[in-house]
């Protein structure tokens, strides 16, 4: 087989190649002498190859072919020849007859005979011989692929070296490849010199030695000159490729550069174990920190190994120094944080005295903890590489009134009581609060009352007044006709709440004896141990109405319009005298405010986005569109529009956002929705209501116990 591809120029100039010619000739073109070099010695024209000419190299390089592509005469000196075959690289065994013959031929008959060789290479005279003393080496009678073989057993280096850069680690563990392993001053091969050796050389100078005796010594190998051996020089397995040998490290690294891993593989061969100083050598030779090294699983590894146990195909054998972030700042209370809803009895009433709705405390007790933040320690790879890695955050911010002390001490700032009173842990606000008492009812006497700690009124809150805390309230009596009760945390009116008039408003839970003829508001649930009669309730928890033990009214919802977000359960809804009862599950205002914002702000993007698009004369927001507007625009004005598309761009983007996030509000209000039920555990009486979201149902007839529910946009039950 021939080449086509030129090579570089050779080293050598034209001028020395021509002053080593000695052939002549009687019949020459003009321009040509054969009576002395000097012939060949006159300047060269770079671009006087001749085109209708080629040069034709046998794959080994030993032999060169003329070849012409017309048959006509031509005006070929000889030195057009010698230029040409420099530009293939030939700089050895070029014959300078034939190339006067060749130049002769073509002014004559334009014509070449086939095969025509103008340089020849200088075969190796006597070859090296390479011995394996413990393989055999074959050839595929197919393909004549050269095979490898260790104890009768095949050897796949390119399945081996597949196994050692594996990406993944069971990559490893699910191979069956076969290795030979080698041990440091091991002869893997030996070079047998012959004493009458001459490499010889191709038409390119290069030297003609036979490649099958080539063998380079590659990574983790030595080759001695004195004697021939290629010598392993760490443990590891043996690796033939491309006329290289080398020996592969049996150690697989992590793409993390955190784990290093043994490499067990089946051996070829008699089996070679390594030794606890091979293995270490292998790891530090990879650049692998001591620090990393798992001595303990070396000594651990080489021992079964060399009672020949049966281990994993992969054993960890050194590990990075992992990161370790920080830790966030922690408050620890040492008093219970959560206020209890009460506890239902068997006779479903309520035991309000369990509530711990105010936690008191005596002076000096200790209150609560922070921890502060600390600082993480970076980590460190199998190279030493550092890992950066986060210090805690303190995301706790607590302030306190002048009833607390604080002391700091290690990383701690500890909280104490500076004296008796109830706990206040709100909102990051940790304080000891006196509980603001009103000894009877509120009325002439005491006037309306607004205060900042925890609220109990012995009485009841009478017609016209209004009481207000940033806390809790509690009102032993009730709510008269015309009164207002607002809390910023739980409320408790133990005989009820009466009167058209009369208005209550809870960030918190209530509770409550009955409800009638009032309009109550609660941020939590509600929970009503006898009744309610056309009261107007709105509640985003629950609304529980019980049965009180010897009440005949005890678990009824009568009239008016009950409406919760989580749920409503009763005794009974309705009455045969009272068909206007409306009970529903709604969404929190909260929810429905945020929604109509979004919709909004939409419907804003919207209108400035049709008003850009008006005014930069875009009927179209494709790229095309938009670049050919531009194209046309004067170079003045095309930085202001530039401006404007970034504009647009940005309402495009933050009305998209806007409708992603209204479509996941809306997904979330139909999961509330769906989830939330309406049970009645006696009876829900026909003519009245159930109501949930925009659906409605007007009861037909009278039911038993039933639960209500919202399924695929329907009401069920």
């Amino acid at each position: 087989m021939f080449q086509h591809d030129k090579k570089n120029k050779a080293s050598q100039s034209l001028e020395e190649i021509y002053l080593k010619m000695t052939v002549g000739d009687t019949a020459q073109p003009p321009g040509y002498s054969t009576e002395s070099p000097d012939a060949f010695t006159a300047p060269i024209d770079e671009e006087a190859a001749p085109e209708t000419l080629e040069v034709l190299i046998e794959d080994d390089g030993m032999t060169a072919i003329l070849r012409s592509r017309c048959r006509k005469p031509q005006a070929v000196l000889a030195k057009d020849i010698l230029h040409l075959l420099a530009t293939y690289g030939i700089v050895s065994g070029i014959d300078y007859e034939a190339v006067n013959r060749a130049a002769l031929t073509l002014n004559k008959t334009g014509a070449l005979p086939p095969n025509f060789v103008v340089a020849q290479g200088v075969p190796p005279a006597h070859a090296d011989a390479l011995v394996f003393p413990a393989l055999e080496k074959r050839s595929d009678p197919r393909t004549g692929e050269t095979l490898w073989f260790c104890g009768g057993r095949s050897l796949d280096f390119k399945a081996l070296k597949a196994v050692m850069k594996a990406k993944q680690l069971q990559d490893i563990a699910g191979g069956s490849c076969v290795a030979m392993a080698a041990t440091p001053f091991y002869p893997l091969a030996t070079l047998k010199r012959h004493p009458g050796h001459n490499p010889g050389y191709n038409v390119y100078g290069l030297s003609s030695s036979s490649s099958d005796v080539i063998l380079k010594d590659g990574a983790n190998v030595h080759f001695d000159p004195a004697d021939g051996s290629y010598k392993s020089t760490i443990y590891g397995y043996l690796h033939i490729e491309d006329n290289v040998i080398s020996v592969l490290p049996p150690v697989w690294i992590s793409p993390d550069q955190m784990s290093a891993y043994f490499v067990n593989l089946p051996q070829a061969g008699p089996a070679k174990a390594p030794t606890v100083d091979r293995l270490r050598q292998v790891l530090i030779m990879e650049n692998i920190k001591n620090v990393c090294i798992q001595d303990e699983a070396l000594k651990q590894l080489c021992e079964a190994l060399e009672r020949n146990e049966t281990i994993p195909s992969t054993v960890l054998i050194a590990s990075g120094l992992p990161p370790s972030p920080g830790m966030d700042a922690k408050l620890i209370c040492f008093f219970d944080t959560t206020p209890r809803a009460g506890t239902v009895q068997k006779d479903d009433s309520v035991d309000l005295r369990e509530r711990n709705l105010v936690v008191s405390v005596e002076k000096g007790k200790l209150l609560a903890e922070k921890h502060l933040p600390t600082q993480g320690t970076p980590g460190e790879t199998l190279f030493g590489k550092k890992i950066k890695t986060a210090d805690g955050i303190d995301n706790i911010s607590l302030t306190t009134n002048e009833n607390i002390q604080r002391e700091t001490k290690e990383g701690l700032i500890r909280y104490y009581a500076k004296t008796n009173g109830n706990i206040l842990f709100k909102d990051g606000l940790l304080a000891i609060v006196n509980v603001f008492r009103v000894s009877g009812d509120v009325d002439y006497s005491t006037g309306n009352i607004d205060v900042t700690t925890d609220l109990l009124v012995e009485g009841s809150v009478n017609s016209g007044f209004t009481v207000k805390s940033a806390g809790a309230i509690r009102i032993r009596g009730t709510a008269e006709p015309g009164a207002t009760v607002i809390a910023k945390g739980d409320l408790i009116v133990e005989k009820g709440i009466v009167g058209d008039t009369t208005r209550v408003i809870t960030l918190g839970n209530l509770q409550t004896s009955y409800i009638h003829d009032a309009e109550v508001i609660a941020k939590g649930d509600i929970v009503v141990q006898s009744y309610t009669a056309n009261a107007r309730i709105r509640c985003d928890g629950a609304v529980t109405v019980l049965r009180q033990s010897g009440s005949r009214q005890g678990g009824k919802i009568m009239g008016g319009r009950i409406s919760a977000s989580k749920g409503i359960t009763a005794c009974t809804v309705g009455s045969l005298a009272n068909q206007n009862t409306v009970v529903a599950l709604q969404n929190t205002p909260e929810d429905l405010l945020a929604l109509s914002k979004l919709g909004k702000e939409i419907e804003a993007c919207s209108e400035n986005i049709l008003k850009m698009t008006r005014t930069m004369q875009l009927s179209s927001l494709a790229a095309e569109r938009i670049q050919a507007l531009m194209a046309a625009l004067p170079p003045e004005r095309q930085e202001f529009f530039k401006k404007a598309l970034v504009a647009l761009n940005q309402f495009i983007k933050r009305r998209e956002a806007l409708q992603q996030e209204e479509i996941r509000m809306k997904e979330h209000m139909e999961y509330e929705l769906g989830a939330a039920t309406i049970r009645v555990s006696s009876a829900f009486i026909q003519g009245n209501i159930v109501q949930i979201g925009d659906c409605k149902l007007i009861v037909p007839e009278d039911t038993g116990p039933v639960v209500f529910q919202l399924k695929d946009g329907v009401i069920t039950y």
